[in-house]
């Protein structure tokens, strides 16, 4: 039990609600999984989050009839160890906040502003490095790079740079 626990608790809240609204809810499946699965496999950024391998055997099984219930232990027969104890976890933790399908695109984006956001910070300690050692090129150039992210952050990540079918 203890072990489920620190395994499930590299999801964050967000990780989770959205796990948890794609096992359960036809309507979100049916909208979002295949976007999602999509946008996970073709972001590097993205590469290293921990629901990954869940989403993209759910959007395998999905993919005939994204409407159809998901039988959940078949699903767990397609994860290793590590991640059938966060399915588990996601499942049966009362915590995890319920969200209807119109809420999806939210959580989703945050989900996509994530490797973004660390960015920012990378870049932010990157031209602050550079400034103290005097390369002012360097830092107004990372300075410049963190500028554009931030504005594309400040918009609506996803909404802003998918097709209104995704929507």
């Amino acid at each position: 039990p203890a072990l489920g626990k620190t395994v499930a608790s590299k999801l964050s809240q967000t990780e989770k609600t959205l796990l948890r609204l794609l096992v359960l809810d036809p309507e979100a499946r049916k909208l979002y999984l295949q976007p999602l699965a999509k946008l996970l496999g073709s972001t590097p950024a993205l590469a290293g989050l921990s629901i990954r391998p869940i989403i993209e055997a759910l959007a395998a099984m999905s993919l005939d009839d994204p409407s159809a219930r998901i039988d959940v232990p078949a699903l767990a027969d397609r994860l290793l160890e590590p991640e059938q104890q966060m399915l588990a976890h996601t499942l049966h933790d009362e915590e995890v906040e319920a969200i209807t399908a119109d809420k999806a695109i939210t959580y989703i984006e945050e989900l996509a502003r994530k490797p973004l956001q660390a960015r920012v910070e990378e870049l932010r300690g990157l031209a602050k490095n550079a400034a103290e050692s005097g390369d002012t090129t360097k830092a107004v150039q990372l300075l410049e790079e963190k500028k554009a992210l931030e504005r594309q952050l400040g918009k609506h990540y996803l909404l802003d740079n998918t097709s209104p079918t995704v929507r």
